[in-house]
């Protein structure tokens, strides 16, 4: 009994170990700065073209596969033409809702990617000026007070920048999910602050309040950036009495990214709309994309019941045209591509090239 607890114990340490030695998977959340959304809305767009590339690439395919059951159903293999003329049936309107939906999908990805990548260039450009100090300091020179010429440094402006957008590590607000709910996937519209520190040095220990910059030692400096927030850490009433507050910070605003918001949100809303459509996922060589079409039913009629005026998409007994399609592509068409896209590829229908005739190989 007592080894039996042990066991149990032992079981639960391991257990905890690996559960809690599992790192837990990042919750997606709504991107909180510029850096982050500028690299979340450049993530939709390669997301959203990628898509679209592969939905073109499915048509493209759908389209030689339909070029080969038009082969295959005119081949002198009856059995083989018989097979085909069900697929080739429902084939159309497979090809026809996809090129509809890569129709729908090219106008969005008009507006909608130039859109997402203005969005993110404008926060992208925003969140490096953030990262971006200019700083330039005049000194007093010869007489306390005055600035000359030589007030300033060899090199007047010195310019500090980190961009650490650029080499900000890839977390849950940066990565993008078109099945997050909008709210998660909403931009920010932050005022652009302008900040200007001024540092007033009268004597390397004081502000300026009651004595002017000393000669060689006194100085004023400016140093420029922009910030996402106000910054209200070092107002003006620093300089309002004579102390070792040197720096006041004074700030102007301006909406670069004044409509990024709503543009940004309206095309990811519209794209994933688009994109939503699935028609493109079919595939003419899996049974279960073709057999859905009542046109396939129809059809199978038609060809493997020889009833070539049929327009019914049924038989009485229904097992009737069931029973030809399974003898045809086997239960549940699990012979489908064996029976028919296998053999599609053997056939090389003769064509004449060059005057010659040769066999084309599909």
């Amino acid at each position: 009994m007592r080894n039996a607890s042990k066991l149990c114990s032992l079981g639960f340490f391991v257990l905890a170990l690996v559960t809690g030695s599992s790192p837990a998977e990042a919750a997606y959340a709504v991107c909180t700065t510029p850096c982050k959304c500028s690299k979340r809305l450049a993530k939709a767009s390669t997301f959203y073209a990628q898509k679209f590339e592969t939905n073109v690439h499915d048509l493209v395919k759908m389209q030689r596969d339909l070029t080969r059951l038009l082969i295959a159903a005119t081949a002198t293999d009856v059995a083989t033409s018989q097979a085909a003329l069900p697929t080739l049936a429902a084939a159309a309107k497979v090809i026809q809702e996809c090129e509809e939906a890569v129709t729908s999908q090219i106008d969005a990805l008009k507006t909608g990617l130039p859109t997402l990548a203005n969005a993110s260039a404008k926060l992208g450009a925003l969140a490096r000026r953030g990262s971006t100090t200019t700083t330039l300091k005049i000194t007093a020179q010869n007489t306390a007070g005055y600035f000359r010429d030589t007030s300033f440094e060899d090199s007047p402006i010195a310019i500090k920048s980190n961009d650490n957008c650029g080499h900000e590590q890839e977390d849950d607000q940066t990565e993008f999910d078109t099945n997050q709910d909008d709210e998660k996937n909403a931009i920010l519209e932050p005022t652009e602050y302008h900040t200007v520190t001024v540092t007033c040095d009268s004597d390397n220990t004081n502000n300026c309040y009651s004595t002017v910059p000393q000669a060689g030692t006194g100085f004023v400096q400016y140093d420029l950036t922009t910030k996402a927030a106000e910054d209200s850490t070092k107002p003006a009433s620093r300089w309002g009495a004579s102390n070792t507050n040197k720096d006041v910070i004074v700030q102007g605003t301006v909406n670069i990214t004044q409509g990024t918001k709503q543009s940004a949100e309206t095309a990811l809303k519209a794209l994933k709309q688009a994109t939503a459509n699935t028609a493109c996922n079919r595939k003419l060589t899996e049974y279960a994309a073709v057999s859905a079409s009542p046109l396939f039913k129809r059809q199978a009629i038609r060809s493997l019941l020889k009833q070539p005026t049929n327009e019914q998409g049924f038989t009485d007994p229904t097992d009737k045209v069931t029973n030809a399609i399974t003898a045809s592509y086997g239960e549940g068409g699990e012979e489908y591509k064996a029976k028919l896209w296998n053999v599609i590829k053997t056939i090389k229908p003769p064509i004449t090239k060059n005057k010659e005739r040769a066999e084309l190989e599909i």
